[in-house]
């Protein structure tokens, strides 16, 4: 063998060994690319949101006749056993007995508004006095306030047949008559409403006149 060629021989050796490394270290590095990396939490798409059901109200819509009492609760109207009571003290009248004050007719204009926007609502109006006096002259001048009342109304739009007046006297005090205080707060009209449909919670003596 020449000199030339067992020379060649460890090289060729070493470049073999070489070639070998570097096949290896490619074939990682073309495995490592082409593998797919493990997918993140974050790169998965997100979860549709339910849609929740919109809260619907339960809540009932208020009657015509709550409607009804809550205006006239507005003007004033206590509601107990005969169910709404506007009362008219004294003060609403005057200088005559039967004169309605300024005041006394503004307030009964509120009265016939909310009365128009419930046609088939009716009045009950009463007067009453204290117990000074004689009885039959106690009627009388309760019977023109509550009349003067119903004259009001009927100038403010309130048709005559929705309306019944009555002078009660001294009947059913509310104040104790042995005092001025209870005097004054007997001396008083006092106006009953219907419901809407013109019932009165109490029918007794409700006859229009």
């Amino acid at each position: 063998m020449s000199l030339s060629r067992r020379l060649l021989l460890p090289s060729c050796a070493a470049v073999l060994v070489s070639l070998a490394a570097c096949d290896k270290g490619p074939t990682s590095l073309f495995h490592s690319m082409s593998s797919p990396a493990p997918s993140s939490a974050a790169d998965k798409p997100a979860a549709k949101a339910t849609a929740m059901p919109s809260p619907t109200s339960t809540a009932p819509m208020p009657s015509p006749d709550a409607k009804l009492a809550q205006a006239l609760d507005h003007l004033g109207a206590k509601h107990g056993p005969r169910g709404e009571v506007l009362t008219l003290p004294s003060e609403d009248f005057g200088p005559g007995p039967t004169k309605l004050r300024s005041d006394g007719a503004t307030e009964l204009q509120h009265v016939a508004a909310v009365l128009r926007d419930y046609p088939n609502a009716d009045l009950l109006i009463e007067g009453y006095t204290d117990n000074r006096g004689k009885e039959r002259s106690n009627e009388r001048l309760s019977l023109g306030r509550a009349d003067t009342v119903k004259q009001a109304l009927m100038k403010d739009g309130l048709e005559v047949t929705r309306m019944s007046a009555r002078g009660l006297g001294p009947a059913d005090p509310i104040g104790d008559n042995h005092t001025a205080a209870g005097r004054e707060q007997n001396r008083r009209v006092e106006l009953v409403f219907s419901d809407s449909t013109g019932k009165f919670v109490a029918a007794e003596g409700h006859a229009k006149s």
